[in-house]
C-alpha cells in the first residue's frame, strides 16, 4: 500500500507521452526500485483550458472505476500546483503503435475493438463517457489485452452534456454542432477507431479545423475495397450522424455486439480474459519501455506546462 505525498518518493525513469494537459513518465518508488513500476501521469491542477475540478473528476473516476479493460489508479497525491497520479504501466506502449499503413486484418482489429466495446459496455453502465476514445488512449498490458487511459475528459453523468472536448478527427457531428451529447459519442469513436485499425488512417481528414469538422457534419464515409460487407455496415451503422439513430444509442453494448461483424466473438472468453491476444509484448524486464517512442522525439513534439 502507498502512502507517501511528495515526488521525493519517487525515482522518475523516462518520458512516455503525454499532451498539452499532462506529461506520463515511468517511475518506481524510492523505497523499492526494482519493484514493478507505474506510469506516473503529472497533471497541472489549474490552466486556462484546464480547471482545478477537471484534474479532481479524473482521480475520482479512476479511485471509482474497476475493471480489468480500465488502467487501474494505484496512487495519488498533489501539491500546490500539479497532480499525480500513479497509474498501471502498461508495457505494449499504444494501440497506434500497432497499426501498420494499410490497416490490421479484420481479425485482428476486431479483438482490439471487441475488448473496447466491454470497457464502454461496463463505462456506460456506470453513466461514464470517456469522450475522448482514440488508438493513443488504447494501451496494450504485459498480457496482450488493452487498457483504456486517459480520463481527462470523462464525465459521470445520466444528462446531456455540451462540453467541446475530446480529439478533432474523432469528433462526433452532435460535439462538433454543440446541442449537447450523450453516451452515443462514444460510440462514434468506436467506428472511428475501427475503421482506423482496418484502413490505417482515420476516414475524415483535412487541412484545417473548419474543413474538418464540415466533413465530419456532411461527407459520406468511403470505404476501401478490402474492407467486409460485415465491417462496413458495421462501421457505417456506428458512424450515423444522427445520435438518436446510431448503433449503440439505444440498447447500448448489446445492440453493437449483435452485430454480425461479431458473430463469432466468445464474450464471455473476452470478458474472462481468457482469449489469447493477437499480440502479445516481448519483455526484457518489468521495465521494458521498447514499445514507446523515443523520450527525445516526445520531447520535440510535447507542449510544455
Amino acid at each position: 500500500m502507498l502512502n507517501f505525498t511528495s515526488t521525493k518518493d519517487l525515482q522518475v525513469r523516462r518520458l512516455l507521452g503525454g499532451g498539452p494537459h499532462s506529461r506520463v513518465y515511468l517511475a518506481s518508488t524510492v523505497s523499492a526500485p526494482s519493484h514493478s513500476p507505474f506510469a506516473l501521469k503529472v497533471v497541472p491542477l489549474a490552466s486556462a483550458t484546464r480547471p482545478h475540478s477537471h484534474c479532481i473528476e479524473e482521480r475520482k473516476l479512476l479511485q471509482e472505476l474497476t475493471h480489468p479493460g480500465v488502467v487501474r489508479l494505484v496512487h495519488s497525491f498533489e501539491d500546490c500546483q500539479r497532480l499525480y497520479l500513479l497509474l498501471e504501466f502498461a508495457p505494449g506502449g499504444q494501440l497506434l503503435s500497432r497499426i501498420p499503413v494499410r490497416g490490421m486484418s479484420a481479425e485482428v482489429g476486431r479483438f482490439y475493438v471487441s475488448e473496447v466495446v466491454l470497457v464502454l459496455e461496463y463505462l456506460h453502465g456506470e453513466s461514464v463517457m470517456h469522450r475522448d476514445l482514440k488508438p493513443e488512449n488504447v494501451l496494450i498490458g504485459a498480457d496482450g489485452h488493452i487498457k483504456v487511459t486517459d480520463f481527462g475528459t470523462a464525465k459521470r453523468t445520466e444528462e446531456r452534456s455540451f462540453s467541446f472536448c475530446g480529439t478533432a478527427e474523432y469528433l462526433a457531428p452532435e460535439v462538433v454542432m454543440r446541442k449537447g451529447h450523450g453516451a452515443a459519442v462514444d460510440w462514434w469513436a468506436v467506428g472511428i477507431l475501427l475503421y482506423e485499425l482496418l484502413t490505417g488512417k482515420p476516414p475524415f481528414q483535412a487541412a484545417t479545423p473548419y474543413a474538418l469538422y464540415t466533413s465530419i457534419l456532411t461527407t459520406a464515409v468511403a470505404y476501401p475495397a478490402h474492407l467486409s460487407n460485415s465491417a462496413k455496415t458495421l462501421i457505417s451503422a456506428l458512424l450515423e450522424k444522427d445520435a438518436g439513430c446510431r448503433l449503440g444509442s439505444k440498447a447500448g453494448a448489446e445492440e453493437v455486439k449483435r452485430h454480425p461483424f461479431f458473430t463469432n466473438v466468445a464474450w464471455k472468453r473476452l470478458e474472462d480474459r481468457t482469449e489469447s491476444p493477437p499480440w502479445v509484448p516481448v519483455l526484457r524486464n518489468a521495465q521494458d519501455t521498447g514499445y514507446f517512442q523515443d523520450a527525445a522525439q516526445l520531447e520535440a513534439v510535447l507542449e510544455g506546462f
